[in-house]
């Protein structure tokens, strides 16, 4: 009977102590389970911030793509005013927008290319501008001035025709004959330059077509900042007017100050591209 007892009580320990390592093996497990829970919770908490941080980077990445094409469209476009139109008025406008919406990007990225095109815009604006409009108007109505100008007239004095003298020896009036034939036939000119014959009508026409002709050159050439040709045209009317009008007259003399003041202005300034502001522009999109 004692040791049906104790075969009992052995049993109950046992099965108190297989049920305590059970219990402890259990809330072991479910510990596990639950610290795996919490690692799986995590890792998905910082999966979602991870799929939220390459969204905005995405999203940045996009956005700084955006701001680099346009960017790039408004440099062009400012190059293209500038190398090839010579519109410096133009091209400072479209850098300084462009500076304006790298500012209001705020994007540290486009800091070394802010400073670069702000550099370039004190650049341009220290360039002195051309007033266009102003020239083309003023050698325009020096061309209208140029059909009323006084023509040189000829320098040549008329022969005076003596009158025979019908008294006096035979002998005498012979010899005034001689003389006078001698008179007529060769006339002496005393000039410091070459004297030219009053122009005929369709030639005067002529002229002040010719001079009118390079007056229009000269306008072209400032329109298309075509220094050599400007200089040329204005030189070649001056000569012209030199040439066959009267420089002592008061209005051939203003319209001759007038040239010699345009001659002198400069159509075509040295410009400067911004082919380096693209190509720093292409290293930040690399």
């Amino acid at each position: 009977m004692k040791e049906k007892i104790s075969h009992s009580k052995y049993y109950t320990i046992y099965w108190i102590l297989f049920i305590f390592l059970c219990s402890a093996l259990f809330y072991s497990i479910y510990i596990q389970y639950h610290k795996l829970q919490v690692s799986i919770s995590t890792l998905d908490s910082e999966l979602e911030n991870q799929r939220q941080l390459l969204a905005k980077f995405q999203k940045k990445e996009r956005i700084q793509g955006y701001l680099v094409e346009d960017i790039r469209s408004r440099l062009e476009m400012a190059n293209f005013e500038l190398a090839v139109l010579h519109n410096v008025k133009a091209a400072t406008h479209l850098l300084q927008i462009t500076e304006e919406v790298i500012k209001n990007s705020q994007d540290p990225v486009f800091f070394k290319l802010q400073k670069a095109i702000s550099k370039k815009i004190v650049d341009l604006q220290a360039i002195p501008v051309l007033d266009v409009e102003n020239v083309v108007l003023r050698i325009e109505k020096i061309g209208n001035e140029i059909e009323a100008l006084p023509i040189i007239k000829s320098h040549v004095k008329p022969v005076e025709v003596a009158v025979a003298d019908t008294e006096g020896p035979i002998w005498k009036r012979l010899v005034t004959a001689v003389i006078q034939t001698l008179k007529e036939s060769i006339v002496i000119r005393h000039h410091t330059a070459p004297t030219l014959p009053l122009l005929p009508p369709t030639e005067q026409a002529y002229l002040i077509n010719n001079i009118r002709s390079q007056l229009d050159q000269a306008s072209w050439a400032v329109l298309h900042n075509q220094q050599v040709i400007y200089e040329h045209a204005i030189s070649q009317a001056i000569s012209w007017i030199k040439q066959y009008y009267r420089e002592d007259i008061e209005v051939v003399q203003s319209v001759l100050q007038r040239l010699n003041a345009l001659q002198k202005l400069d159509v075509s300034p040295v410009l400067s591209d911004i082919s380096d502001i693209l190509k720093q522009l292409d290293e930040l999109s690399a």
